[in-house]
């Protein structure tokens, strides 16, 4: 049975408009480690279908993020998070009982510096190495 606003009359349960009730605080991580920010939610009817995650000037930002729904708790992931995903992302909730409402949680990464070899007696000094040892 689908329970909307065109169906009420069919629905069981009271129904109200999604909202954002929290979310998590800035957060920082290091570079090549996973990143999970989140939206707790109100409303009802709420699952996965009414949630979505942007980023501006990102589209291609689901092909290297996941997102979770869990009791009321939206949470995007990315795996290995990199500096360009340092930035502001927008947890969009709208279950079609009133309007769309989102937040936006803070992401961001800390740089990696490369590793410096500095060879004694050698008029060049220091190289940056790769994690293969061999020089940059």
């Amino acid at each position: 049975m689908k329970c909307d606003r065109a169906s009420l009359s069919e629905c069981d349960f009271p129904l109200d408009p999604a909202s954002v009730a929290n979310t998590s605080e800035p957060l920082l991580v290091d570079s090549g480690k996973e990143a999970r920010i989140w939206c707790a939610l109100d409303g009802v009817p709420l699952n996965e279908e009414h949630v979505s995650w942007k980023r501006d000037g990102d589209p291609d930002l689901m092909k290297r993020a996941s997102a979770e729904f869990r009791n009321n708790n939206a949470s995007l992931v990315i795996k290995a998070a990199r500096q360009e995903d340092s930035g502001a992302f927008k947890c969009i909730i709208n279950n079609n009982l009133g309007n769309e409402t989102s937040a936006t949680v803070y992401l961001l990464v800390k740089r990696e510096w490369p590793v410096l070899t500095c060879v004694p007696d050698q008029s060049w000094g220091c190289f940056h190495q790769r994690d293969n040892g061999k020089e940059a």
